[in-house]
């Protein structure tokens, strides 16, 4: 899915703070 690719993304790239928030997001998305 998309979200695992975001999220992968998130982990390699974006700061831990940005990662946290799209992992929250993708948890009230859920």
């Amino acid at each position: 899915m998309a979200a695992e690719s975001v999220s992968s993304w998130c982990t390699n790239s974006a700061q831990p703070s940005i990662k946290k928030l799209f992992e929250v997001a993708t948890h009230l998305n859920s």
